[in-house]
């Protein structure tokens, strides 16, 4: 089997796809194929947060009239402050713990 245009062992490669999975990245070093920790850039963390934010808090807060007229004044201003954290995450780099009762 080959990866990268090295030979190996299915062993060798599944070891690898497994690490590949658990967060490391494959690279070709001294003509073998190596699983070494991801180094993230700090672009590549803003990225990261932004996609969080767009996943975890748009959906949320993009809901509408409907849901919004649902929530009592406490629930309002806790939505309100984690909103305001999300839109602060890639000054922060602090990933707010949504509010309990938000499903």
């Amino acid at each position: 089997m080959q990866l990268l245009g090295i030979n190996m062992s299915f062993e060798e490669f599944d070891k690898l796809m497994c690490e590949q999975s658990n967060g490391k990245e494959l690279k070709l070093i001294n003509n073998k194929v190596m699983a070494v920790e991801r180094v993230f850039t700090e672009v590549d963390q803003l990225y990261q947060l932004r996609q969080l934010r767009n996943s975890e808090c748009f959906s949320v807060i993009n809901r509408g009239l409907l849901w919004y007229n649902t929530l009592n004044n406490s629930q309002l201003d806790e939505l309100t402050n984690w909103y305001i954290n999300w839109l602060d995450v890639t000054k922060t780099k602090i990933v707010p713990v949504k509010p309990s009762w938000i499903k």
